[in-house]
């Protein structure tokens, strides 16, 4: 990419398409970023993908196992618990881990000692869980969670950030914002029932909901490498296009016959009217995926596998 840009060819013009996106999409994006490489992802982002929608998660988890150290420590070690790259957060982990095993929030407080942020993090944080340990119907526990974004805190933006910086800042705005939907959306899916039920099993709908929920983020910028996956792509026609991550197994996909049902009865059930794919319906699939992905370049294909599997 970096030779093709030093000839003068703008960024627009070349696009990368992944295959399947999530095992290399996070990978791509911090090393083009590193390059100096802008890049526009047309990917479609799942809202636990985020880093708002992760903390988000482990903040539930957390609460929901009784606060294990170790899951506290997790916690905060992600970049919304504000406490993440302080000082005192190293001071306190090193305590923290000396300790080991523990759980409970009044321990960790004595053990933060006059590490001020670290004490208002857990203080916090006990704040919240008081309300989380009891056992509510889905209507209140849809309530309840609410508040836990106002424990996101994803910090004052310094000057000058790039483009990178500035989409995940919206991408972690949106994340929160959709938040109250995904657990409306779980109280609908609990239906009428009225019983109460503890956190971890209405947490589960949560997620559910959560992991078929998309995030867009605007980008504006128009010269930019496009970072596409194959679905995407078969609308898109680029002069120069890299095809990611042909290995065996995961690009053309590997699809073995299904251990209950195999092809030939799948077959059986597609004359009674029962329609379930075969392997052979999977591997015609990837081939159509093959031949859209060679076809998406107009002057230069490159295609590109990793010479050492993971």
């Amino acid at each position: 990419i970096r030779i093709e840009a030093s000839s003068g060819r703008p960024w627009r013009e070349m696009g990368v398409l992944l295959r399947p996106p999530a095992l290399c999409e996070p990978l791509i994006s911090r090393v083009f970023a590193r390059f100096g490489i802008p890049v526009r992802s047309y990917l479609a982002r799942r809202w636990p993908q985020s880093a708002a929608g992760r903390y988000l998660v482990s903040l539930v988890q957390t609460i929901a196992g009784g606060c294990e150290w170790g899951h506290v420590l997790e916690l905060m070690r992600l970049p919304h618990s504000g406490v993440s790259l302080t000082p005192e957060m190293v001071r306190f982990e090193y305590i923290v881990l000396r300790e080991l095993p523990g759980e409970g929030l009044e321990r960790l407080m004595e053990l933060a000692g006059p590490l001020y942020p670290i004490r208002r993090f857990l203080e916090r944080l006990q704040h919240v869980s008081r309300g989380l340990t009891q056992d509510l119907p889905a209507e209140r526990w849809g309530q309840s969670l609410q508040t836990l974004s106002g424990l996101a805190d994803p910090g004052r933006p310094r000057d000058r950030l790039t483009d990178e910086e500035v989409l995940e800042i919206r991408e972690d705005l949106a994340a929160l914002d959709a938040f109250p939907n995904l657990l409306a959306l779980a109280v609908q899916a609990a239906g009428d029932d009225e019983a109460a039920v503890p956190l971890d099993r209405f947490w589960s709908l949560v997620e559910a909901v959560a992991h078929q929920t998309t995030l867009r983020t605007q980008d504006n910028r128009r010269d930019a490498v496009s970072l596409l996956d194959l679905f995407e792509a078969r609308q898109w026609e680029l002069p120069v296009v890299f095809v990611c991550g042909l290995l065996e197994g995961q690009f053309p996909e590997r699809h073995p016959q299904d251990l209950i049902f195999d092809n030939q009865d799948r077959l059986a059930l597609r004359d009674a009217g029962i329609h379930l794919r075969t392997t052979t319906d999977h591997d015609a699939e990837e081939r159509l995926l093959f031949d859209v992905a060679a076809t998406r370049a107009s002057e230069h294909l490159i295609l590109s596998y990793p010479v050492i599997g993971a």
